[in-house]
């Protein structure tokens, strides 16, 4: 009879103990964070995106995908989501430039031309960049350069990134962050809230002309604050702007991205 009791005990306690996995897992509207970037069964989160162009102001209903982008927790608003693993994209990039100079006599800009460029980019999001007990605060880091592998002209090319990790010495890195992001379902915002010029670690970078001497030449220039990012990541599509001038305010700019994501 003893070994009886023992034998229902422990299958009363078993039983305890997968209701109470069960629960943590798919209970309390939470999600878990996986690495083969699948979202748990637990959820239903799907979201969904048009048919027309990258930036069309009316969308037409496609279809609908699962989110590649993980809540965080159960809250009824997007506190946190987070990105598991590193995800590349190659894409398209329309960009146009509006170029001024000071004109000494009146004291204000004047307009000199404006330029528009097509070119291939590479776009990299992963998780936030960390070090030691510093943390990117952003839901995501990501990197956008001018796909060099094929571009044969760097002007009107862009260079973006969000944070990025220095060597000051032979024995230590510091982070660096460049952007505030905030990212709600699968669209996300931002503003360029630092350009690190001071620390001589500039990130954010306009490639265009300048006239030195009679002669002009492609060169970086850095990007100002209160440059403006917006993006939506639609199934493997990713469709971004960004609009700024660099901080010499010669040189305004608003780019569009479209791109798709590799091996998709």
């Amino acid at each position: 009879m003893e070994h009886k009791n023992n034998f229902f005990v422990a299958g009363l306690v078993k039983i305890t103990f997968l209701l109470f996995v069960y629960l943590v897992v798919c209970g309390s509207g939470g999600n878990d964070f996986v690495a083969d970037e699948k979202v748990s069964n637990c959820t239903n989160s799907v979201i969904q995106y048009d048919k027309k162009g990258a930036f069309s102001e009316s969308d037409g209903f496609v279809e609908r995908k699962p989110l590649e982008w993980v809540v965080e927790n159960g809250a009824n608003h997007f506190e946190k989501e987070k990105i598991v693993s590193k995800k590349e994209f190659f894409g398209n990039a329309d960009m146009a430039i509006q170029y001024y100079t000071y004109d000494p006599k009146s004291g204000k800009d004047t307009f000199i031309e404006e330029k528009y460029y097509h070119y291939k980019v590479k776009i990299f999001i992963q998780a936030p960049l960390k070090i030691r007990t510093v943390t990117e605060s952003n839901p995501f880091n990501i990197a956008i350069y001018s796909n060099r592998d094929v571009n044969s002209v760097q002007e009107g090319n862009i260079d973006i990134v969000s944070a990025s990790l220095f060597t000051v010495n032979s024995f230590s890195d510091v982070l660096m962050q460049y952007w505030n992001i905030f990212l709600t379902g699968d669209k996300f915002s931002g503003t360029l809230v630092k350009t690190h010029r001071a620390e001589a670690v500039a990130a954010n970078m306009l490639w265009a002309w300048e006239e030195t001497v009679g002669f002009k030449t492609v060169i970086p220039f850095p990007i100002a604050v209160n440059t403006s990012i917006e993006g939506v990541l639609a199934g493997n599509v990713l469709k971004l702007t960004i609009k700024g001038e660099t901080v010499d305010t010669y040189r305004k700019f608003v780019v569009k991205i479209i791109a798709h994501r590799k091996g998709r």
